[in-house]
């Protein structure tokens, strides 16, 4: 299954775009469109051709999926992305072990990439924010999502400009 308990896990993370009204969500053919994508670019599409032509080979990665949402591991990186039963929200969750951290950053702004992307092609009008999850709050599935603190991307990019030490967030997301 997906997203099993392993102490080999050492490092997570939490992403959510989040529609910023409560009468916006996302449409079913984005969920769709987005599971797809992702299916394709970050599953199958690894494969190489000498893989798949090889009968006794084993893929280095494991999918599942299910109505809203998609779940991958990937040399020693896991990857899950769904859709909010109220469509209101797109949940990235990561974790990787402790000697891959880089691969779970690169894989990380491809997914983020892609969500945004779909977002862009297939609800432009939806109004939405990003925000980052606290790491804690995703070492397990699933998270208790009303009460997970969430921290604004926003505000963390003002924060910087501004050249503030460090951002407080006093709010948390409530489904």
């Amino acid at each position: 299954g997906c997203w099993l308990s392993s102490a080999r896990y050492k490092h997570f993370f939490g992403w959510m775009l989040n529609c910023s009204t409560d009468r916006q969500f996302f449409i079913p053919r984005f969920t769709h469109v987005l599971l797809l994508r992702l299916v394709y670019h970050h599953t199958s599409a690894a494969v190489t051709s000498s893989e798949a032509m090889e009968p006794t080979s084993h893929f280095k990665r494991n999918c599942w999926f299910w109505k809203n949402g998609l779940c991958w591991a990937d040399d020693g990186v896991e990857c899950l992305v769904e859709v909010s039963e109220d469509s209101s929200s797109v949940r990235l969750m990561m974790r990787s072990y402790e000697e891959n951290p880089l691969q779970l950053c690169k894989l990380r702004s491809a997914v983020i990439a892609k969500v945004l992307s779909a977002k862009q092609d297939y609800c432009p009008a939806v109004k939405t924010d990003e925000f980052v999850v606290m790491p804690s709050a995703v070492s397990q599935y699933p998270p208790q999502w009303n009460n997970v603190p969430l921290f604004s991307i926003s505000a963390i990019a003002d924060g910087v400009v501004n050249g503030k030490l460090y951002v407080t967030v006093h709010d948390y997301y409530s489904m």
